[in-house]
C-alpha cells in the first residue's frame, strides 16, 4: 500500500492530534523562508530550524528550549 507524501508541517499537526505525542516537542528543519505559507501551518510551539547560516544558532535555541541540557535560570 502506497500513501501520499506528507509535509513536515502536516506531520507536526498530526502529532499534535495524537494524545501520546501531543505534548512532545516538534522540530522542523527546512529550506523555506519564514514567510512561506507552509510554515504558517505549523502547530503552535513547533521549532523551525532553517538550513543555512542560522542553522547552528536555531538548533541551539531549540535544544535549550526543550531542555536537552537541563534548565537554565536567567
Amino acid at each position: 500500500m502506497e500513501t501520499e507524501s506528507l509535509t513536515g508541517a502536516e506531520l507536526g499537526r498530526i502529532f499534535k492530534t495524537i494524545e501520546a505525542t501531543s505534548r512532545s516537542a516538534f522540530v522542523l528543519t527546512t529550506g523555506h523562508e519564514d514567510d512561506s505559507g507552509i510554515l504558517k501551518t505549523l502547530p503552535e510551539g513547533a521549532y523551525v530550524i532553517h538550513k543555512g547560516p542560522k542553522f547552528t544558532e536555531e538548533l541551539l535555541t531549540c535544544l535549550i528550549g526543550i531542555s536537552v541540557f537541563g534548565t537554565f535560570k536567567r
